[in-house]
């Protein structure tokens, strides 16, 4: 899992109740947000982010 992250420019976040609920999608936001820092993490919200706040790390970016 995390080698691909590695390997790519832009790990992008499909952002819903249930990735913010999700270990796995938590994990692997986080440990690209380490490697590749908030400029790494394009979030794509699939509800409102009034519905479900973003990451803070990522708050800036919606």
């Amino acid at each position: 899992m995390c080698g691909k992250i590695e390997k790519r420019d832009v790990l992008f976040l499909c952002w819903s109740h249930f990735a913010r609920d999700s270990k796995w999608v938590e994990e692997e936001w986080r440990y690209a947000f380490d490697q590749k820092g908030a400029d790494g993490i394009e979030p794509l919200p699939i509800e409102p982010p009034s519905h479900r706040p973003p990451p803070e790390e990522l708050k800036h970016k919606h």
